[in-house]
């Protein structure tokens, strides 16, 4: 699975530019995902978790004035994933 495929990819995606805070990322699952506006908060860490953990997302810094807290989070168009070699 690529993270263009993934929710916090099509987030990402879904945007122009494709780009969001980790704010956006909440509002945009919440709005195609209908579930995560009735449930805890809990998912929310899920989610800051992935986009530091996962390569295929980077941050992008505020550099065209807007102001605001943090940068921006999209998917690195560049990632491409491991393949696992079996011998």
């Amino acid at each position: 699975q690529t993270c263009a495929s993934s929710p916090l990819g099509q987030a990402s995606e879904d945007h122009s530019p494709p780009r969001l805070t980790v704010n956006g990322v909440y509002e945009w699952i919440m709005e195609k995902y209908p579930y995560f506006q009735v449930t805890g908060k809990g998912w929310k860490n899920s989610i800051r978790h992935n986009l530091t953990q996962q390569q295929c997302f980077r941050k992008v810094a505020r550099t065209d004035g807007t102001t605001g807290k943090g940068g921006f989070w999209a998917a690195d168009a560049s990632y491409t994933p491991p393949t696992a070699g079996f011998n």
